[in-house]
């Protein structure tokens, strides 16, 4: 075990090193095949992305309050309290599964592969380079500093990584999507494909669109940041939104980095075999503000009270999620809770519908929000844009017979963006407040963590903490990051330690702020 996580630890950064002097010199052959070695290693990291099941797949979504998990045994993140993280991946991300590192090895020989047989080198590079960034950008937002010019070395001797520190991890994460992108647009040129992909059936360009809309949701987690010169954030920001043609985003759900499921073995929606769908009890934080808003996505959420007519907002109550489980308990028991959908669960339903991981209305909203801060303009069109985004993506994705006779259609949400409720107010505050809602809604078992990446940056939506039941060391707060490995304490401790003292004088715990929420 010992020499296990070393070594994981160990082989991290053999992949960031790649040089890209020589790219010019590469030769692709568009009219041979890809490689079968680079193919299906791209399809095992692609597999990666997969959510797991049942109370897995539940941790992002107690932890951000759609949910109350009725059996109680997995309650201390539903009041707050984050885990210790395992380096080996568990539980970085219910889209990043427990082989984060072992991930990252198959890149790079994925990458190898392309380049020994010379074919659709710049494609494979540049999806190598883009899932680099993705996993590593998701491990620093949970702990700060962690090992990464050093790691994946340990063929190279380096069995103990030092940490860097996340600002120097985050440059290079910008720096590498900007390298994926030049290496996107040779693949275009090129006429390359990636054989393998199962997210965008290999073309380069929906994956350049992919590149450049995370690479705007990296640059918005670092808003506190604007006047870091060394950065460069608004300027990087703005360069992609006014150069559409060069940086090209997101232009609807059809671009969407999703996880599709099908009706076969190993590819069916999360709880389809769980058998935890029972224990899934929607929030009264949600189905409040949806009923506040007379919005429709209720039905697709939550299941009516028992005995309740469909389709009546009235028929529809959550539990408070910060209240003390036996409460919680006992209200279920006396069915004055709406369980979860059960398109969900439903066995005649196996395919679900997609989990995205990045989506066109994120984007939106990313975008909506930049404007707010000042970076472009437009907020509102944007917000629409994404409100607008997230709605359809269930109408287009849900079959009517599972929301309760109460679909969603082009004209409800053209009258929806009308509410008096819904439009942004005159302050930049209470602007933020109503996208991240917005953002928050639409994200519904959706996104893993992103939400509460935004909530830890602007405060919204302000989550319900009680006290009372706050596993949190902070009773009225929510931490700020997860706790590092004990593995790390055992066998790099010399500079687990040295990080620790450089970020937070030595402490390791939930309430330490990490670089990027520091103004």
């Amino acid at each position: 075990m010992k020499n296990n996580i070393i070594t994981l630890l160990g082989c991290l950064l053999l992949l960031i090193g790649t040089s890209c002097s020589n790219f010019d010199e590469i030769n692709t052959n568009p009219d041979v095949s890809t490689s079968g070695n680079a193919s299906m290693l791209l399809t095992g990291v692609e597999l990666s992305f997969r959510p797991g099941n049942g109370k897995g797949f539940m941790y992002p979504f107690l932890f951000q309050k759609e949910f109350v998990w009725t059996e109680g045994a997995i309650s201390d993140i539903q009041y707050n309290k984050l885990p210790r993280i395992d380096f080996a991946g568990y539980p970085t991300s219910t889209v990043v599964d427990n082989t984060v590192y072992a991930t990252l090895k198959n890149v790079k020989k994925m990458e190898d592969a392309a380049i020994d047989t010379k074919n659709s080198v710049n494609a494979y590079r540049a999806v190598s380079q883009f899932i680099r960034c993705f996993k590593f950008f998701n491990l620093t937002m949970q702990v700060g500093d962690i090992p990464y010019s050093e790691a994946l070395q340990g063929e190279s001797g380096v069995y103990k990584p030092k940490y860097d520190s996340q600002k120097t991890i985050l440059k290079s994460i910008l720096s590498q999507l900007d390298t994926a992108s030049v290496l996107f647009n040779r693949a275009i040129k090129n006429n390359e494909s990636l054989s393998g992909d199962f997210f965008y059936s290999g073309s380069p360009s929906k994956w350049l669109k992919l590149v450049n809309g995370f690479k705007l949701q990296v640059l918005m987690s670092l808003s506190a940041k604007v006047n870091d010169t060394d950065l460069d954030v608004v300027n990087r920001f703005r360069n992609i939104v006014n150069n559409p043609d060069q940086n090209p985003i997101f232009t609807s759900n059809s671009d969407n980095f999703q996880i599709v499921y099908r009706d076969k073995e190993g590819e069916k929606k999360p709880f389809y075999t769980s058998g935890f769908e029972v224990y899934a009890v929607t929030t009264s934080f949600v189905i409040e503000k949806l009923k506040q808003l007379q919005d429709y996505r209720l039905f697709y959420y939550a299941d009516p009270l028992a005995g309740k007519p469909e389709g009546d907002f009235a028929s529809y109550a959550g539990l408070d999620p910060s209240a003390p489980n036996g409460t919680n308990l006992e209200l279920y028991a006396l069915g004055k809770a709406s369980g979860i959908n059960k398109l969900y669960y439903n066995k005649e339903y196996p395919q679900g519908f997609p989990y995205v991981i990045l989506g066109y209305a994120d984007v939106q909203f990313i975008l909506a929000e930049a404007a707010v801060r000042g970076w472009i303009t437009n907020p509102d069109q944007y917000y629409k844009n994404g409100i607008t985004a997230s709605m359809e993506f269930r109408m287009n994705n849900i079959d009517s017979k599972w929301v309760h006779g109460m679909p969603i259609t082009s004209a409800y949400i053209a009258s929806y963006l009308t509410k008096p409720e819904i439009q942004l107010p005159s302050d930049n505050d209470g602007m933020i407040k109503q996208i991240m809602w917005q953002k928050y809604l639409g994200s519904f078992l959706q996104n893993d963590w992103n939400v509460y990446f935004d909530y830890r940056r602007n405060g919204y939506p302000e989550f319900p903490i009680n006290p009372a039941t706050n596993k949190n060391e902070i009773a009225d707060k929510m931490p700020l990051r997860w706790l590092y490995p004990d593995a790390e304490y055992n066998y790099n401790q010399e500079n687990i330690q040295q990080a620790l003292t450089s970020q937070f004088g030595g402490k390791d715990d939930e309430n330490q702020t990490i670089w990027i929420l520091k103004n």
